[in-house]
């Protein structure tokens, strides 16, 4: 056999495994990392976007924690009785969030600094963000889980 048709076969045997065998390697994400399209940061900061869950857990409505992404790439809000803010880096669907920080004030309900260092924890952790409906946005660890659930509030005042 020459080696041009050698090549060909070659390749074409690279192509029907990686088609046939997805986990082999031959994708650039991992297999169970949601569809995900890119967001521009005007779609990302056109609402305040209220924390329903972190890690599949609730997030208590009166915990009034939420996230605003500015279209000059910073972060704020607020995850439970404390501010925090820092910046963003939107790429596509890669999402970097850097330079956190939040308030320290005590908190009336010792549930609310839970939630609020499980949040804080996550926000550390986010390497991508998804849109599945336009009221809603999913945050992802680097393994492609969502950590984050986010829902659109109509009013931000």
């Amino acid at each position: 056999m020459n080696s041009s048709r050698r090549t060909h076969r070659l390749a074409l045997s690279l192509l029907l495994a990686c088609g046939a065998f997805p986990l082999i390697g031959c994708q650039q994400q991992p297999p169970h990392l949601p569809t995900a399209f890119a967001l521009s940061k005007d779609q990302l900061s056109s609402q305040r976007w209220g924390i329903e869950s972190v890690n599949d857990q609730a997030v208590p409505a009166n915990a009034q924690a939420w996230l605003e992404f500015s279209p000059k790439g910073m972060l704020s809000g607020k995850n439970g009785c404390n501010q925090l803010g820092g910046t963003y880096q939107l790429s596509g669907a890669k999402l970097q969030l850097s330079q956190l920080s939040s308030t320290m004030m005590a908190c009336q309900n010792d549930g609310d600094s839970d939630w609020e260092n499980r949040i804080n924890q996550v926000l550390g952790e986010v390497r991508s963000v998804t849109r599945p409906a336009p009221e809603v946005l999913s945050l992802h660890n680097v393994e492609g889980k969502t950590i984050m659930q986010l829902r659109a509030i109509t009013s931000t005042s």
